[in-house]
């Protein structure tokens, strides 16, 4: 199978990288323990009407296999991808409404593809500049990122200066902590940019840490976690868990076909 972050740099995709194993691990049990679930189910309804031995399937199916996914995913990495989510999530929907965008580039070559096609503007510098930098072109986004300017206000501040550590962090491994938090000191404590700071730099100094092979590099997103309310918790269950329940939901009408078929097609479910 083709690695889906082919063409990236590989500092880009540290975060990635390290979330996509214990939610690939987790995720593949839950599937396998929902598929197990719903067949039993649906054996065991076997003189129930298809009908109803096809919706309990497909239930159990959706219900053991998301239960023993969150059971299997170690509560740290869960806590530490809520807040990744979160954070990444506000800069997609912040991407989408300044350039008008309908989806966001899903690899490496997308990533060029809209670099092509979409010059340096004010709606597009900042996301010009990281996607620049996440597929290793440093020296274009050192250009662009020169051009940019401490920037006015506090999100754009926070912008700027989470794109420096971005390049930092490509090019050497880490970043300017000093200089990160001068510019985290003035964003007003409580204001609504605030937990998006704090999320930027755990963001930040975790992927440092991953790209140093310090130990806990998770740390610093699990201690800020706390911040982010049950927001974080919405937006990873709209963006990562509802798709995983339609997979699971799709094994689960599939179990209840089979089950369908065997008892006779038509006349079985009628009867």
């Amino acid at each position: 199978m083709a690695d889906p972050l082919a063409g990236y740099h590989p500092r880009a995709v540290l975060l990635v990288r390290a979330f996509s194993r214990p939610l690939r691990r987790a995720s593949f049990a839950g599937i396998v323990a929902g598929i197990v679930a719903g067949a039993v189910t649906e054996y065991g309804l076997r003189s129930a009407q298809s009908l109803v031995a096809g919706l309990a399937a497909v239930v159990v199916t959706v219900g053991i296999g998301y239960a023993v996914t969150l059971v299997l995913l170690p509560t740290r990495d869960r806590r530490a991808f809520e807040a990744f989510s979160w954070l990444a999530a506000r800069e997609v929907d912040r991407f989408r409404e300044r350039t008008g965008a309908s989806s966001t580039a899903r690899n490496a070559r997308e990533v060029a593809a809209w670099l092509e096609a979409n010059a340096s503007a004010p709606v597009t510098r900042e996301a010009r500049i990281e996607m620049l930098l996440s597929i290793g072109r440093v020296d274009e986004a050192r250009q662009e990122l020169a051009r940019l300017g401490p920037g006015t206000s506090a999100l754009e501040r926070l912008e700027v200066a989470g794109l420096r550590a971005f390049a930092e962090t490509i090019e050497t491994g880490t970043f300017d902590e000093p200089a990160f938090d001068a510019v985290l000191a003035t964003i007003p404590p409580g204001s609504d940019l605030a937990p998006e700071a704090a999320a930027a730099r755990a963001v930040t100094v975790t992927r440092a840490r991953l790209a140093r092979g310090d130990a806990d590099p998770l740390g610093p997103l699990v201690a800020v976690r706390p911040q982010l309310g049950r927001e974080a918790t919405s937006i990873t269950f709209r963006r990562t868990w509802l798709p995983f329940l339609r997979t699971l939901a799709t094994f689960g009408v599939a179990i209840a076909f089979f089950g369908y078929i065997l008892r006779g097609g038509l006349s079985g479910l009628l009867g």
